[in-house]
């Protein structure tokens, strides 16, 4: 993407239990609200993949 893009998102850390799991596919991403994916592992590094939330943007094609 060019710079500069609007993003528009909430992205939190849940309430961890006493086991360590990676949750994939707790993050979803919308465009203008319409749902695209809720795959972003080449979007949000590994360390991040605890959190959930939504990513809303309308500058992604």
């Amino acid at each position: 993407m060019d710079y500069p893009f609007n993003l528009t998102g909430i992205l939190y850390f849940p309430k961890i239990t006493k086991s360590y799991e990676i949750q994939k596919d707790k993050i979803s991403l919308y465009s203008n609200q319409v749902f695209v994916t809720d795959e972003v592992k080449n979007i949000v590094p590994e360390f991040l993949m605890l959190l959930h939330g939504v990513i809303d943007s309308p500058d992604i094609p």
